[in-house]
């Protein structure tokens, strides 16, 4: 899947939610997206329930920095992400100004979502 995405300049959305990647499938996935000139189309990234923690969250971090400046939807509901995966994501929207968080779905806590939204403002 990760070589089928790095030769898909046009991906828009991509659903792998429900799929138990782990952290070591969504780093594979991360490079992926991001090998030679990024996916400059990628909108929306669908990687619920997907087992990610915070390695995952510091792998998917690397990918929005690298070269995925369109994406809008990042769904990562039903992982285990603590506060670290959160705030490598928080520090990649800070870094890029270009991720917008616009689905209240990304998160399972509201706690969590608040915070991005609040980091994200600043």
């Amino acid at each position: 899947l990760a070589a089928v995405c790095a030769t898909r300049r046009t991906l828009r959305r991509l659903f792998i939610g429900g799929n138990p990647l782990g952290d070591p499938g969504v780093g594979t996935l991360a490079r992926g997206l991001v090998r030679d000139i990024g996916s400059p189309a990628l909108e929306e990234l669908h990687v619920f329930e997907a087992r990610i923690g915070d390695l995952g969250c510091e792998y998917l971090s690397l990918m929005l920095q690298q070269g995925c400046p369109r994406l809008a939807e990042l769904h990562l509901y039903g992982n285990t992400i603590g506060d670290g995966g959160i705030g490598h994501l928080c520090s990649a929207i800070l870094a890029t100004h270009k991720t917008v968080l616009q689905s209240p779905g990304a998160f399972e806590s509201w706690e969590a979502m608040t915070v991005l939204e609040r980091t994200a403002a600043d």
